[in-house]
């Protein structure tokens, strides 16, 4: 699908933030990167980065399951994991590998899904609140830096509707005798969609009292927007061994 989504919209923005200052990490690892949307984020500061996934593709440096990684301990400065924490078989097993590889003071880099459809199914396994991240980061040996929710309720309406929007217009396009019609509709269709996503994207970053991006106290029902989000943005240090 061309264009970009509000979560990859939110997504781009929260690692351009991380990897805009040199952070003197030495290697990076990109786990479970898939067609890797955001490598050239990670390696414009010259830093090595390993992509790895449980499929071959272009791009895919290693195959490997995320629970077992074939990596010496304190391999890498950072990993990077977005929106894969929901396709693991295991997600204990996955963050205790993760902070095995990871050097003393290692950076965590994750996004995870809340309000999101099921996809890449059948390994679309689970969802976490805000507080599910920190218990599973905390047990195992992490501190966290930064955890940020991604968008609001009207996020979350807005993706609902472009998703069905964008399915309409591909429908149509299907049919039969009409095609001659319909194709050039898609097309536009979408360009249209994607825009609107992107006009929409602005606006909402602009009125953060209206979704508060640091979990905590501020999620009330008073907050109701906030009580709503695509997902979550976390930065997590390794501090200690998993309990």
């Amino acid at each position: 699908m061309s264009g970009r989504t509000l979560n990859q919209l939110y997504i781009r923005r929260f690692l351009d933030a991380h990897f805009a200052v040199d952070r003197g990490y030495r290697l990076i690892l990109d786990l479970g990167c898939g067609a890797s949307p955001y490598g050239g984020i990670y390696g414009r500061n010259g830093v090595p980065v390993i992509s790895a996934d449980l499929f071959p593709g272009p791009g895919v440096t290693v195959c490997l399951e995320a629970e077992y990684l074939p990596f010496r301990d304190g391999s890498f400065d950072c990993i990077v994991l977005t929106e894969v924490l929901e396709h693991v078989a295991n997600a204990d097993l996955t963050i205790d590998e993760i902070h095995r590889v990871l050097s003393p003071g290692g950076t965590l880099i994750l996004t995870a899904p809340f309000l999101y459809g099921i996809h890449e199914q059948p390994r679309d396994f689970r969802r976490y609140t805000e507080f599910g991240l920190a218990q599973l980061l905390t047990a195992h040996g992490f501190q966290i830096r930064v955890l940020e929710r991604r968008g609001n309720l009207v996020d979350v309406g807005t993706t609902v509707l472009s998703h069905f929007l964008l399915l309409g217009f591909e429908g149509l396009a299907r049919i039969p005798f009409l095609q001659w019609i319909f194709r050039p509709l898609n097309g536009l269709g979408r360009m249209l969609v994607f825009g609107a996503l992107r006009v929409q994207f602005s606006a909402t970053s602009r009125m953060a009292s209206l979704h508060p991006p640091e979990v905590g106290e501020n999620l009330t029902m008073g907050g109701h927007l906030a009580l709503w989000t695509l997902g979550y943005d976390v930065v997590a240090e390794k501090t200690a061994e998993p309990t």
